[in-house]
C-alpha cells in the first residue's frame, strides 16, 4: 500500500525544505549546529530523505520556526 508521502510532489517537499532553511537561518540554527558546513557558511543545509527533511544539526526544530516556515509556505500560495 503507498505511503501518503509517496502523493507529495518533491517540488513541494523542496519548497517545504526551502521555506524550513530560511526560518532556521532567522533563528540563528547556523551558528548551533554541529554540521560543520553550515556552522562555517552561516547558511542551513537540511538534509533532504524521501520522507520529507531530515534531523538539523542544531537541534530539535523550535515550534515558533515551523510556524515560521509554514507561513512562508502560505504566502507562497496566496499569490
Amino acid at each position: 500500500m503507498p505511503s501518503i508521502q509517496d502523493d507529495i510532489p518533491q517540488d513541494f517537499k523542496e519548497l517545504c525544505i526551502s521555506a524550513f532553511s530560511l526560518a532556521l537561518e532567522a533563528d540563528g540554527a547556523p551558528q548551533r549546529c554541529s554540521r560543520r558546513f553550515c556552522h562555517r557558511t552561516g547558511q542551513c543545509h537540511l538534509p533532504m530523505g524521501d520522507n520529507g527533511p531530515g534531523a538539523c544539526g542544531a537541534g530539535p526544530i523550535p515550534g515558533r520556526v515551523a510556524a515560521e516556515a509554514a507561513l512562508m509556505l502560505a504566502f507562497r500560495f496566496e499569490e
